[in-house]
């Protein structure tokens, strides 16, 4: 089962963790998570699965451990900033161990939930172009690319590919 809730401030470090695993050349900082924390207009989640795996939890130099995300760390996470009827998608990650089992789904789907009963009718993201598994990802979800931004990204340069969606 898998479960999403606000994120908490104690969530901040394992979300960084998840966040460099994942996105190591645009990872968030404990102190990106604690700046949009004091926004009142950012969505902040985190999920949590049932599902028992050996994990190295690779903070503080933790043995592997047989473990479950809920255990008290997030498997993943998703950070959202909005305003009037638009939303950024700023980040979203999933733990390397949790990928694959529904999490980024689910947490998408409360997003959505959420922006909805705040009036927003459409989101915005971007990606990097040779992101192919992000950019499935976001197909599947709805999303359509509209854009590029030319040389966006940095280490390696690279084109970010503009998406949106629209809510019904």
């Amino acid at each position: 089962m898998i479960e999403i809730k606000d994120m908490q401030e104690s969530d901040f470090e394992a979300c960084a963790k998840i966040s460099g695993d994942a996105l190591p050349k645009e990872s968030w900082k404990i102190r990106d998570f604690e700046s949009a924390g004091k926004n009142p207009q950012t969505i902040l989640i985190t999920a949590s699965s049932d599902d028992r795996i050996n994990v190295d939890r690779g903070m503080n130099n933790a043995l592997a451990t047989d473990c479950k995300a809920s255990d008290d760390l997030p498997a993943g996470y998703l950070v959202s900033y909005f305003a009037a009827d638009e939303a950024e998608l700023t980040s979203i990650a999933v733990s390397d161990d949790f990928r694959r089992r529904g999490i980024g789904k689910s947490l998408m789907q409360e997003y959505y939930k959420r922006l909805k009963e705040k009036a927003v009718q459409s989101i915005y993201l971007e990606v990097r172009e040779s992101n192919s598994t992000a950019i499935l990802f976001y197909e599947e979800e709805g999303f359509e690319s509209f854009s590029k931004r030319p040389h966006f990204y940095d280490e390696p340069v690279e084109d970010a590919v503009l998406m949106r969606k629209y809510l019904d």
